[in-house]
């Protein structure tokens, strides 16, 4: 079991000025990483490694993937019984290369 995290109290506030599209390039950047503005300029001023998560198209993608994965060992086991592949099949290992392909 992991240990609870500390709270620790932050009682000091830095204002920035900067401009607007400025303020709208750090929020996309820290929404990215799944940070608030505030811990997104800390994390890059302490020079801490900073790393976007995955976006709503990859996870999508990925979804898609363990589907047509679970579909593809399926077809495994029904050529393995000897049995012939449906056109179903067929479409479903197209679809797995077209995706595959969007990560190359």
């Amino acid at each position: 079991m992991a240990r609870p995290k500390k709270h620790i109290l932050k009682a000091k506030v830095v204002s920035v000025h900067m401009t607007r599209s400025d303020q709208l390039v750090l929020k996309g950047l820290a929404k990215k990483c799944k940070l608030s503005i505030s811990e997104y300029l800390l994390h890059a001023g302490l020079q801490i490694e900073l790393k976007a998560k995955f976006s709503d198209e990859e996870i999508e993608l990925f979804r898609q993937l363990v589907a047509l994965g679970n579909n593809i060992n399926q077809i495994a086991k029904h050529i393995n019984t000897g049995k012939n592949i449906t056109n179903e099949a067929l479409g479903d290992l197209e679809k797995f290369s077209l995706i595959i392909n969007k990560f190359k």
